[in-house]
């Protein structure tokens, strides 16, 4: 079964509320690398985990202005195929369609128009997690008729998995423009994984990848409160939403 956009988005925020309560893990398992048959498949693995797994903006590219902060949850779902053979070993048979990481994020702002922000999650049906961190410019702060205009840096990596390393950097560009408290904006990057077999000795050869990745989402915001929702569209496509608060 494959998923709309609509129907991922309406999964992400419900995702958000289950997040926040302590996830059943007796139904995760521990992702087996090991009977994956050949290096292309651990290389495609590797590639669309590394996406799915990757750091997503979900925020305007107006920078929070100092000193201002943001702290909220959010997720992310990303459709896989799960009829592909990587997929079906990896999960010992059984692999979601989608794959959701939902996440607790804060940003907090610097002067000059900087935010740094860090990441943690806890990943459903896999016994792993995640932290990350990210840290982006507003070098056009915007205005009333120019939009703003930032440049961002993330990086992130997989926890808890014995044979699997799996880290993602990315770059990006993004615009975008407030209208009373709807601030649309899209954006473009590029995002390079690296993915490692740490068994002891080793299956297969580390494979790195780049991916170029454009974004569109939309933030709706009322005092103190925000609400972002994201498509991005690369190799695997990804659906995030976001609820926040701050100032």
């Amino acid at each position: 079964m494959h998923l709309t956009g609509r129907q991922l988005l309406i999964t992400g925020v419900l995702l958000l509320a289950a997040s926040v309560a302590a996830p059943n893990r007796g139904l995760a398992v521990e992702l087996d690398i090991d009977l994956l048959a050949t290096q292309a498949q651990f290389r495609a693995l590797g590639d669309e985990a590394g996406l799915a797994l990757g750091y997503p903006q979900a925020a305007p590219a107006e920078a929070l202005g100092f000193p201002g902060f943001d702290v909220g949850i959010e997720a992310t779902v990303t459709p896989i195929d799960s009829d592909n053979i990587y997929w079906q070993l990896a999960f010992s048979g059984d692999p979601p369609d989608y794959l959701p990481v939902p996440r607790l994020r804060a940003r907090v702002a610097l002067p000059f128009g900087i935010d740094v922000g860090a990441v943690y999650a806890k990943i459903p049906y896999i016994v792993a997690g995640m932290i990350g961190g990210e840290i982006k410019w507003s070098v056009i702060k915007g205005g009333v008729a120019m939009p703003a205009v930032a440049v961002r840096g993330a990086y992130s990596t997989l926890l808890n998995v014995d044979e699997l390393g799996l880290t993602s950097y990315s770059a990006d560009v993004s615009v975008s423009k407030g209208f009373l408290i709807f601030t649309p904006y899209l954006g473009v990057g590029q995002v390079w994984t690296e993915a490692e077999d740490k068994s002891t000795p080793p299956n297969f050869n580390t494979e790195r990848h780049s991916n170029t990745r454009m974004f569109v989402g939309l933030q709706i915001g009322i005092p103190l409160i925000r609400f972002t929702a994201e498509a991005a569209f690369a190799e695997v496509q990804s659906y995030t939403a976001r609820l926040s608060a701050g100032f």
